[in-house]
């Protein structure tokens, strides 16, 4: 093995992407016995100490070849492979929205670290990073990936925000977190997509329903809801607690209604014999609002509270063993999330189409399917001299599915990353085209 490393070390591309592979390969015909604790240390450090000079490429097979370790199950292990790609994503750098290949890259890391992460194995720095860097700069950084064929980059930013906070430890000495900060920055995002109720206008002017992105709303709302355990006094202000509970009671009607009109819809049909996508979309969907009732529910208490326990629509429900990542996340570089729902309310009438790369391929999801209920009916105001605020009709317009896959350089208009031969950290030896 060390001859092998000695290759990939100084041999030149051909020679290094040969012994790679011929590694890569090995490692899985060789009988486990031989595969010693010894042997697997030697594999984690060289790897380690390779990988600070690689290609996304070699990157996504070493990254492979150490998942399937032994190592690799214990916390440790799991210790030092959140370290490697944690160097690899490069979070010490200042974030750029318009910056389209370090997004990716970042973005590729994030989703290559979360089965490692764990109460063991804390999440505080990629947290942070999110919340107080990315999150300002949401709206730049979905414009920018759009302009390079990534449609739904805020979704999945805000999804991989949600998984990666149940991991934080705000008293790991080794990586601090501002966790006020963070529920700062969630706060704002979150008040971008929960309107305020409106008002009563005079005339016979119509007004139109805001449109709710359900799934970005349970997004937010999680990993607010996660932080808040370990800091609550975020919403200690009277004008801020008070300007959310408003948004929060609106959204709250409007959930409590659509979550009785799904289960009516899907009432009829018996448990385990929903078979069209429809309906399976609308279980989604019920799985969607009902998390968001229930942190509702939290934050209206007095003072908020944040003890439920809320599983993510989007994520399956897997019992991992402590210290071990789920079994589905096994190969975080070839792992691809479940569909989540993007619940969009009455007036969204345009279509979403997201991408899917599982295995490197790109596909376009089809358009948004509509729900069975009827179209809701514009609002007129008729009362001037009122203002108090409108009840909030149901949402009954469209959702669509998003699935989120592993990076694929195509897909997102890259062309792909190329070797450097100067040296220098990963980040370095990807070249834009």
């Amino acid at each position: 093995m060390q001859g092998l490393f000695s290759q990939i070390e100084i041999g030149d591309d051909l020679t290094r992407e040969k012994s790679i592979k011929f590694l890569s390969l090995k490692l899985k015909t060789l009988q486990e016995e031989l595969i010693t604790k010894e042997v697997e240390e030697f594999l984690l450090q060289s790897c380690r100490k390779t990988m600070q000079d690689c290609t996304k490429d070699e990157f996504i097979a070493f990254m492979g070849l150490l998942s399937n370790l032994k190592i690799s199950k214990l916390v440790s292990g799991q210790q030092v492979l959140a370290e490697i790609i944690s160097e690899q994503a490069e979070l010490d750098k200042p974030f750029d929205a318009n910056d389209v290949e370090f997004t990716d890259k970042l973005l590729m890391c994030i989703r290559c670290a979360l089965p490692y992460h764990s109460q063991f194995v804390t999440s505080n720095a990629y947290v942070e990073y999110v919340s107080t860097q990315i999150l300002p700069n949401l709206e730049k950084v979905t414009e920018a990936m759009a302009s390079h064929d990534a449609p739904g980059t805020d979704l999945e930013v805000l999804q991989l925000l949600a998984e990666l906070t149940p991991s934080v430890h705000p008293s790991n000495p080794n990586q601090p977190i501002d966790v006020a900060a963070c529920e700062t920055a969630i706060l704002n995002q979150l008040t971008q997509f929960i309107p305020l109720p409106p008002l009563e206008i005079a005339g016979d002017e119509i007004v139109v329903e805001p449109s709710l992105q359900f799934t970005h709303v349970e997004s937010l709302l999680f990993s607010f809801h996660q932080l808040g355990k370990h800091n609550a006094d975020v919403l200690s202000e009277e004008a801020k607690l008070k300007d959310l509970k408003t948004r929060l009671t609106y959204l709250a009607r409007g959930v409590q209604n659509y979550i009785k009109k799904l289960k009516d819809s899907l009432g009829a049909a018996k448990k385990g014999q929903l078979q069209s996508e429809e309906d399976k979309m609308k279980e989604m969907a019920l799985k969607t609002t009902t998390n968001i009732q229930t942190m509702i529910r939290d934050l209206f208490h007095i003072p908020p509270s944040f003890k439920s326990v809320v599983a993510l629509s989007w994520k399956p429900v897997v019992k991992a063993s402590p210290g071990k990542p789920a079994p589905a996340a096994a190969r975080p570089m070839k792992a691809v999330a479940p569909k989540a729902v993007t619940v969009v309310a009455p007036k969204a009438a345009q279509n979403v189409e997201n991408t899917n790369t599982e295995n490197g391929n790109a596909t376009n999801k089809r358009k948004a399917i509509e729900a069975p209920e009827s179209d809701p009916k514009p609002i007129k105001k008729t009362s001037p001299q009122k203002t108090e605020q409108k009840v909030y009709e149901p949402p009954s317009g469209k959702f669509s599915t998003n699935n989120r896959g592993g990076f694929n350089a195509a897909v997102r208009g890259r062309g792909g990353w190329t070797r450097g031969r100067g040296g220098g950290r990963y980040s370095k030896r990807f070249n834009k085209d």
